[in-house]
C-alpha cells in the first residue's frame, strides 16, 4: 500500500508535536532515512509542504503571503499582524514577497483568497470602467 505525502506530512507533524529534544532529532533522522530508503527523496518538498498544512490547522496558524512593491516597514509587518490576527482569531505567519511591478499597494492572499489593493490593479480597474 502506498502511503501518500498527506499522511507522511501528518505522521510528521503528530511525531514532532509529541517528541523534543535527542528524541525529536532521532525521530526526523529516521524519517528522513525511511524516505531514502523507499526512494522518496523526490517527495520531500510536497511532504514538507503537506507536514507545514496539518501542523498550521492543529496548532490555529494561519499563513498569509504578502506580495508589495518594495520591503514593508516593521512596523506595517506588526500593524497587519495584528489585524489580521483579529479578524481570523488565528496566529499569524506571513510570508513576504517583493514584486516592483506593482508599482504600489499589497496583494494578500490568504488560503485560496486573494486581495489585490495594488495600485496595478486599481489602474486596470480603471481602464476597464473608461474603455
Amino acid at each position: 500500500m502506498k502511503i501518500s505525502c498527506k499522511k507522511y506530512g501528518q505522521a510528521l507533524a503528530e511525531l514532532v508535536a509529541e517528541n523534543s529534544g535527542k528524541q525529536r532529532e532521532l525521530i526526523l533522522k529516521k524519517f528522513a532515512d525511511h524516505l531514502c530508503r523507499n526512494n522518496l527523496a523526490s517527495q520531500v518538498p510536497k511532504i514538507l509542504a503537506d507536514f507545514e498544512k496539518y501542523y498550521n490547522e492543529q496548532n490555529n496558524i494561519l499563513t498569509v503571503t504578502v506580495t508589495s512593491a518594495k520591503d514593508l516597514s516593521a512596523e506595517f509587518k506588526k500593524d497587519l499582524i495584528k489585524n489580521l490576527s483579529e479578524i481570523t482569531k488565528k496566529e499569524i505567519k506571513l510570508k513576504y514577497l517583493v514584486d516592483e511591478s506593482l508599482i504600489g499597494g499589497i496583494i494578500l492572499r490568504i488560503k485560496d483568497d486573494l486581495i489585490d489593493v495594488s495600485l496595478v490593479n486599481q489602474l486596470l480597474q480603471l481602464k476597464k470602467k473608461i474603455v
